[in-house]
C-alpha cells in the first residue's frame, strides 16, 4: 500500500507549526485497533477470509453501492474488493468506530488506486 504525503506548507518548521500526532500517540491508537480486532476476530483484519469479512465487515446498503460502483469504474476485481474492505474495516478501528463509515471506504479506495497508479507509471518507465 502506498500514500501519497503532501508538502508542508512553506515555513511550518521553521515556526514550530503543527507536527500532528506524535510517535507515541499514533503507537498506542494501532495497539488499541489491533487488540479491537483480535478480540472481534482473533485475528488481525489483513487475515480475514471471504466468509469473515462478510461477517466482521458489513457496509450499510447505500455504501456498498457506492463501493461497488467505484469497482466497476475502476476496473477492479472482487479480489481487490476484499481488500479495500479490510484496509476500510482497519481504518475504522483506527479511527475507534464500530461501524465502517463511506468515509473510511473512501480512504481505502484512495490507497488502491494511488498503488494502482504506482505500478501504471513503473511498468511505463520499464
Amino acid at each position: 500500500m502506498s500514500i501519497e504525503i503532501p508538502s508542508l506548507p512553506k515555513g511550518t518548521l521553521a515556526e514550530g507549526g503543527d507536527r500532528g500526532e506524535s510517535t507515541q500517540v499514533v503507537k498506542k491508537r494501532v495497539l488499541v485497533a489491533r487488540e479491537t480486532m483480535l478480540s472481534r476476530s482473533g485475528k488481525v483484519n489483513a487475515l480475514l477470509q471471504s466468509r469473515e469479512i462478510e461477517h466482521y465487515c458489513r457496509l450499510e446498503k447505500a455504501d456498498a453501492e457506492f463501493l461497488e460502483n467505484a469497482l466497476h469504474r475502476l476496473g477492479l476485481s472482487i479480489r481487490a474488493y476484499h481488500r479495500i474492505i479490510k484496509v476500510a474495516r482497519t481504518i475504522a478501528d483506527l479511527a475507534n468506530e464500530t461501524n465502517i463509515q463511506r468515509a473510511h471506504i473512501a480512504e481505502a479506495l484512495g490507497y488502491r488506486a494511488m498503488d494502482r497508479l504506482l505500478k501504471q507509471l513503473t511498468a511505463q518507465a520499464v
